[in-house]
């Protein structure tokens, strides 16, 4: 009787186990389907391997590593009630028109978040906590970091021409920052700011940074968020008038042609007619450079300006503004953006560099 009722309660236990784990992937299933219902027609949940004219048209960042990135508390909340993440949306030059006082972003142009239900949100979450990553191996630091994360983030690095920290204007190119403590797993946080090619392709060079540093500027994102408002303007409205023109910057251009991936990762700071006058420039303290000048881009050698680009600004005596995008960009792409700017410029390679005053 004994032996009977352990068979008895052993296969009652079994059937439990059974039981809990089909629940338990009914539920994960349940949440996979909501979300590539709700969420795909804009999202990858698989790492994007994709040439620059198939990023150019990709609706939204993927989410093959969000529950490796997000805090889920934060993002069942932003799904039910979804504000934006992005001031100038995702691919800025999409929103953006140029004006005589400087590019600005339409804001009727903007995409607006689709909102879920609150079980949506659960389900949907309940998904994207699966999507991890292996973190990247990034320096770590030996003890409290004596440096300024503040004054690194907005004044020494070129973070602030991007993003917007807690109390303080910043570029609107780039993710708001603000809220990075309730948004932002910190260690995920640190590995991306180490080496943001690891985790996502392409729109974020990647910038040689101690692990003093990486830990300065995490810290300071993750203290927590200042309620009073960034001085000066975050996006410049528009009169609705010029949304039509807004929606369709950039799709008159070829796919493939460099004209597109300088509007991907220039026209930002450099404006879409790469005036010099883009969407981040009202909050650089060095004025980016004017690729439509034939006077300044006259003084430059092809050499230079490649070296600009792949290594940075500070690389040929200008500011550590201009980011280096070599990690980022193979030598071909670099090559074909030298020569769109000469296009831009209506100059013609120079054997010897002149005297530079401007910009960067």
């Amino acid at each position: 009787m004994l032996k009977l009722t352990t068979v008895f309660l052993c296969i009652v236990a079994i059937m439990l186990c059974v039981s809990g784990n089909t629940e338990g992937q009914e539920s994960g299933l349940e949440g996979s389907v909501v979300a590539r219902q709700k969420c795909a027609s804009c999202h990858a949940f698989e790492p994007l391997h994709l040439d620059w004219a198939e990023l150019a048209r990709t609706q939204g960042p993927d989410l093959s590593y969000s529950g490796t990135k997000f805090n889920p508390d934060w993002l069942v909340q932003w799904l039910q009630f979804p504000d934006p993440i992005r001031p100038a949306g995702y691919l800025p030059f999409r929103h953006t028109i140029s004006t005589p006082s400087g590019d600005q972003v339409i804001t009727e142009a903007l995409p607006k978040h689709i909102a879920v239900t609150g079980s949506e949100a659960q389900a949907i979450v309940s998904y994207l906590l699966t999507l991890k990553r292996e973190m990247n191996p990034f320096p770590q630091p030996n003890g409290a970091s004596p440096i300024d994360g503040e004054v690194h983030f907005n004044k020494l690095l070129p973070c602030a021409g991007c993003h917007r920290s807690a109390g303080h204007a910043g570029g609107v190119s780039g993710p708001d920052l603000s809220d990075a403590k309730r948004r932002l797993d910190p260690s995920w946080l640190a590995s991306f700011a180490s080496d943001p090619t690891y985790w996502s392709q392409g729109l974020m060079p990647k910038a040689s940074l101690r692990a003093e540093q990486l830990a300065a500027i995490r810290d300071y994102l993750m203290r927590s968020p200042d309620p009073r408002p960034a001085t000066g303007p975050t996006t410049h409205p528009v009169k609705s008038q010029f949304t039509t023109t807004a929606s369709t910057v950039g799709t008159n251009i070829a796919p493939g042609h460099p004209a597109e991936l300088y509007q991907i990762l220039c026209s930002q700071c450099h404006g879409i007619t790469g005036n010099g006058k883009g969407i981040n420039a009202p909050f650089l303290f060095v004025a980016p450079r004017n690729h439509a000048s034939f006077d300044e881009m006259s003084k430059l050698t092809d050499d230079r300006i490649f070296a600009a680009i792949k290594f940075g600004g500070s690389a040929v005596g200008k500011s550590a503004l201009m980011p280096a995008w070599g990690a980022v960009l193979k030598d071909s792409d670099i090559q074909s953006l030298v020569e769109y700017l000469r296009q831009l410029s209506g100059t013609q390679a120079v054997t010897t560099s002149g005297v530079e005053t401007r910009g960067y």
